[in-house]
């Protein structure tokens, strides 16, 4: 399991390709090493970092380093100290710690490595690209152990000397995780705080579940929801609609014709007001038949990537009863319904419906593995 990371760069195994990777990147390091003068402000000083975690500390998976801007100095300068004094990346397993390691004995002094942990700090995050599939609603409950160190929304907490999870290269997490599970990380006697994260990982029976989480964890800044969805929330919203939703090629999507109404009231003169209800009462049934509808299909709700509304102004008053129709939608989608998954939507202004005294029509597409 701690090596999941490893299987995706086999030559990383051999000792001899790793020193003449070190030897490559370590060339100038002796000419730096002898300049104690701290240029963080130009980055020439960092150089040597910049080639493999990349311009601005943006991180690059081939090399597996991973990014730093974004991250708070002081866990940066935690971790370089950690790499220098020997506690993290001494174990065998650790093929990229150990590489790691001669590059922060590299930095000469503190005051290097607090400028080097300013310099990449300083950057602001890039946006995350995902790549670790997991089912975030399963995550979401796995992650409630994280929050009281990590922070309900992988924020990080300095008095904890817990690290801003949210952003951060999910390829890393997972296999960071996956090495606190089995002992690569955190056994160092010195390291306390990495034998409490090792402890609390192996919560994480399975490779799924560390999947899962790391979703979640992405959600907090890409809105990844699912293993078949990828969520765009709205920016600066909570509105319970998604911005975008992005399926992958190992799924299809399927077009579900548009629903209507079931009678509220039945004995009612037939087309009338009361026969069907209003706004509300009428997307409350639509929504019931929805939700049978797909799961008759072998699906769900949750599955629904983007959704078209058809609105009838109330003749009530006239006008489209739009609060009315998300009084109803609120019970099936978004925070309230405990629903993360959220359809891209569309709502319609249209003049009339198929039957008299209809309100609300509403269609679908949604997502199912191919």
């Amino acid at each position: 399991m701690g090596s999941a990371g490893h299987r995706s760069y086999p030559d990383q195994r051999n000792p001899i390709m790793r020193l003449i990777t070190l030897l490559l990147v370590m060339l100038p390091l002796s000419a730096i090493a002898q300049d104690t003068a701290v240029r963080a402000p130009n980055g020439q000083l960092f150089d040597y970092c910049i080639t493999c975690h990349g311009t601005e500390g943006r991180g690059n998976r081939s090399v597996n380093a991973p990014r730093l801007s974004g991250l708070s100095a002081w866990y940066i300068e935690n971790q370089l100290n950690a790499f220098r004094e020997g506690w993290r990346g001494a174990h065998p397993d650790d093929y990229h710690g150990g590489e790691m390691r001669p590059m922060a004995v590299a930095l000469v002094g503190e005051a290097q490595v607090k400028a080097a942990a300013e310099y990449f700090a300083a950057f602001p995050a890039p946006e995350t690209v995902v790549t670790v599939r997991g089912n975030a609603r399963r995550g979401e409950a796995l992650y409630a152990t994280c929050i009281a160190c990590h922070g309900a929304r992988g924020e990080g907490n300095e008095a904890m000397a817990s690290p801003r999870l949210a952003g951060q290269n999910d390829w890393y997490i997972e296999r960071q995780l996956n090495h606190f599970r089995t002992g690569i990380r955190g056994s160092a006697p010195r390291d306390a705080r990495g034998a409490q994260m090792a402890a609390m990982s192996r919560m994480l029976t399975s490779e799924d579940q560390v999947k899962d989480v790391v979703a979640y964890i992405n959600s907090f800044t890409t809105d990844v929801t699912d293993d078949h969805r990828v969520q765009q929330n709205l920016i600066g919203s909570d509105f319970p609609i998604a911005r975008a939703v992005e399926v992958p090629g190992a799924f299809q999507l399927v077009y579900h014709s548009g629903l209507t109404p079931r009678p509220a009231n039945p004995e009612a003169e037939q087309f009338s007001a009361e026969y069907w209800g209003d706004t509300k009462a009428q997307a409350f049934t639509v929504f019931e038949r929805m939700e049978a509808s797909l799961a008759d299909l072998g699906v769900s709700l949750d599955d629904i990537v983007h959704m078209t509304v058809f609105l009838v102004p109330d003749p009530a008053t006239g006008r489209m009863d739009f609060s009315g129709f998300m009084a109803a939608y609120t019970q099936y989608f978004g925070d309230r319904a405990g629903r993360l998954n959220l359809p891209a939507r569309s709502a319609v202004g249209v003049a009339q419906l198929a039957r008299p005294g209809m309100l609300v029509e509403i269609e679908a597409v949604y997502s199912r593995p191919e």
